[in-house]
């Protein structure tokens, strides 16, 4: 099983703050001690398309690192762009980043959408005008939605 970070904090490999790092920690233990963990800079290497793609949501409907306050984001969510990868960086979330483009995240046969609790229920349900919205209304990839309270 190959998994790469759908974002990056801008950190260095061995910090502790590092998407790669925790998935290789969690993902190589017991069944899944196989499984090989890919640096975000490295997608583009990977040209077959990816099987699932599992997103996390915040409450402010961003997925990825891509924000409702990213001064790029038309560029990010363009489902026509060829560039896999964009640094992010805002006032709400200062750390810089780099996240996988909307056109990245849908080279795959199925999108899960993991969200948990009420706000984000309102969220899923009220996505207008938030990056969210750009997952939902693409038509290049089924989505799933699995929410729990």
């Amino acid at each position: 099983m190959d998994v790469t970070p759908t974002d990056e904090r801008d950190v260095p490999l061995s910090s502790q703050e590092r998407n790669s790092r925790l998935l290789r920690h969690i993902l190589q233990q017991k069944a899944a001690r196989n499984c090989t963990v890919h640096e975000i800079d490295q997608f583009d290497a990977l040209s077959q398309p990816a099987a699932v793609t599992l997103l996390g949501m915040g409450e402010d409907g961003h997925f990825a690192s891509i924000f409702p306050d990213i001064n790029n984001l038309h560029a990010v969510v363009d489902l026509s762009t060829r560039r896999r990868t964009f640094k992010i960086q805002t006032a709400a979330n200062p750390a810089l980043r780099t996240t996988l483009s909307l056109s990245a995240l849908c080279h795959t046969k199925l999108i899960i959408l993991l969200a948990f609790g009420e706000k984000k229920l309102s969220v899923i349900e009220h996505p207008q005008g938030l990056p969210i919205e750009h997952v939902f209304k693409q038509l290049k990839t089924p989505v799933e939605i699995i929410w729990s309270p």
